[in-house]
């Protein structure tokens, strides 16, 4: 979502607190806010580090996963599956297929989208990759006419945990080696 200067600035009045605002679009600013938390708070040592020494060990698993492969995959990432959404173009998920060693089939649009089942059966993904909690939902199935796509014909529909995918905190780390896993 876009961060709408005007409101912060009257936070900043009403409260008479700094406020300070992160935004990521991509895995390597998760990195850069928590140097800018640190920095603000005043703890950037060994916590922090810890974090962000975790997160660039996870992109160079992903990328080591990833390196052997000779196709990248093509991959959509269900946000939601009823409306059906998914990540679009600007997003730090599409940041973290790309990563993973993946093609985000979705090539316009915002960051996050309603996506219809005819672009999606058009697209023919590779990988389809469920993002969610829902234990139920480990074993999923997709059902006429999506499991005609190549991933459904393949078994690659495959449940990730969303904790680690859509937040854009250190749990990424977590997430990228699980979708470049996934994506092998």
């Amino acid at each position: 979502a876009d961060i709408d200067l005007a409101t912060i600035q009257n936070a900043e009045r009403r409260l008479d607190i700094q406020v300070f605002v992160q935004s990521s679009k991509k895995y390597d600013d998760v990195t850069r806010h928590l140097n800018q938390l640190g920095d603000i708070t005043g703890i950037r040592g060994k916590a922090l580090g810890t974090s962000i020494q975790k997160m660039e060990s996870a992109k160079k698993e992903a990328a080591r996963i990833a390196a052997g492969r000779k196709q990248l995959p093509s991959v959509f990432i269900e946000v939601s599956r009823s409306p059906l959404w998914t990540a679009g173009p600007g997003s730090f998920l599409e940041d973290l297929i790309r990563l993973a060693g993946g093609v985000n089939i979705v090539k316009s649009g915002r960051p996050f989208l309603p996506y219809s089942r005819e672009a999606l059966l058009s697209a023919q993904p590779d990988i389809y990759i469920v993002a969610s909690n829902d234990p139920v939902r480990a074993n999923v199935k997709l059902t006429p006419p999506l499991d005609r796509i190549p991933a459904a014909r393949s078994g690659k529909v495959i449940a990730l945990p969303a904790d680690y995918l859509f937040r854009p905190t250190p749990r990424l780390a977590e997430g990228l080696v699980l979708l470049a896993r996934a994506l092998r």
